[in-house]
Parts: structure tokens; C-alpha cells; sequence
């Protein structure tokens, strides 16, 4: 069997983000019930990831009602398709944790990165070092 699909993007959107929008890679699988985070899941979460994730997050948490992408550039110097790629560890280690939520949104509109606030508080302190809770 073979499979083709064709995802249209415009000339500054990833390609790779789109492809995860459609999948909707963090959702849960229906009929199966979201497993909130912990703080204990999400430290371990965290350090499944690759630090270059990890300062994305970083710099997503400090504006975690909408950071744009144009400020994660700015903030780490890479550009977005570079920002897409290094997030590729997020959807890896989500693996490890069937049924939690995605630990943060893309706008693909608006070109911002959301989190939610305990999420974000999370980060926020699992990024300076310290325990999540």
C-alpha cells in the first residue's frame, strides 16, 4: 500500500509543522482519556529532551500567552525552520507519555508558541535548574 499526501504551505510556514497539525501529534487517541501532567511526569518529561528544546521552551515560558516565533529567533539566533527542527525532540519524548496533553500550541496563523500556565511555571523553573513543583 502507498500513501501519498500533499500539504500546502505558504512560502514562510514549515512544512514539518504543518504535517504535525494535521496529524495532531499530542492529541489523545479517541476514547482514551487525557493524563494530566504531574509535576514529577513533566520533570521527567523534561529531561528526555534535547537542550536546544529546552531553550526554545525557555524562551516560549516567558510569554507563554503567545511568543512569536520571530522572538524565539531573535532570542536564540536560528531561523524558523531551524526553531521547527530542534523541537522534533518534544514529539519524541511525547511518546514516552501516551494520553498527556502537548505541552504547548502553535498558532500557525499568528506564528506564535502558547503554553499553558502551570506548563509554562514548569519550565520556567526546570529551565533555571530548579524542581518543577
Amino acid at each position: 500500500m502507498r500513501i501519498t499526501l500533499t500539504i500546502e504551505t505558504e512560502e514562510d510556514e514549515d512544512p514539518r509543522q504543518k504535517l504535525l497539525e494535521f496529524l495532531e501529534v499530542g492529541k489523545p487517541v479517541q476514547g482514551k482519556g487525557v493524563v494530566e501532567w504531574t509535576p514529577e511526569d513533566f520533570t521527567s518529561f523534561w529531561g528526555k529532551l534535547q537542550p536546544d528544546a529546552r531553550q526554545i521552551l525557555g524562551v516560549v515560558a516567558k510569554q507563554p500567552d503567545g511568543c512569536p516565533m520571530d522572538a524565539i529567533q531573535k532570542a536564540l539566533s536560528w531561523s524558523g525552520l531551524q526553531v521547527a527542527g530542534r523541537l522534533s525532540s518534544v514529539g519524541h519524548a511525547m511518546r514516552q507519555f501516551p494520553g498527556r496533553p502537548y505541552p504547548y500550541e502553535w498558532d500557525a496563523r499568528a506564528r506564535v508558541y502558547k503554553l499553558n500556565r502551570p506548563i509554562a511555571e514548569w519550565i520556567a523553573r526546570l529551565a533555571s535548574g530548579r524542581k518543577a513543583a
